[in-house]
């Protein structure tokens, strides 16, 4: 299952993996940038490097196959069941 972020105001201009790992506090840094050299993080449809700048109204791509986990959003947190059987 993907889910999509869209970068907020205050977030533009911050590198990808560290955008990411604001709003998925429970992926480490590291876990995100293996999931971002195997392409399953995009930004606007096109796969990006870790040190990729974010800008604003920029939407983030994740494809995560394992379990479940939760996405901050601007202070708002939710949890997404991601995978096959979702």
């Amino acid at each position: 299952m993907n889910r999509s972020l869209i970068v907020g105001d205050d977030e533009g201009d911050e590198r990808v993996d560290v955008f990411l790992s604001q709003r998925v506090p429970q992926l480490s840094r590291a876990r995100i940038q293996k999931l971002i050299a195997s392409h399953n993080v995009t930004i606007n449809d096109k796969p990006v490097k870790a040190n990729h700048k974010t800008r604003v109204g920029d939407e983030v791509i994740v494809d995560w196959k394992d379990g479940e986990f939760t996405f901050s959003t601007k202070g708002a947190e939710h949890s997404e069941a991601v995978g096959a059987n979702a």
